[in-house]
């Protein structure tokens, strides 16, 4: 039997912001980080940006740039 599914919640301010999901192998510099970087920070505010990694051996500083821009890691 299907399960009936509530609508989420949204803000009276208006419609929720883009969430956007980016799945990487790894956080260590190179041109596909750089891209999350370029991506997160076009989409600024308007965005909810999470980065998921499939290496627990994260360089701090990529992970520090992408929390700058408010990026969840």
């Amino acid at each position: 039997m299907p399960v009936a599914m509530a609508a989420p919640a949204r803000a009276a301010s208006g419609p929720r912001p883009l969430r956007v999901a980016q799945i990487i192998d790894n956080l260590r510099w190179g041109g596909a980080q750089k891209m999350q970087l370029v991506l997160a920070e076009a989409l600024g505010p308007a965005a909810e940006v999470t980065v998921f990694t499939l290496d627990a051996n994260a360089d701090i500083g990529v992970v520090a740039a992408l929390e700058r821009l408010q990026v969840r890691v």
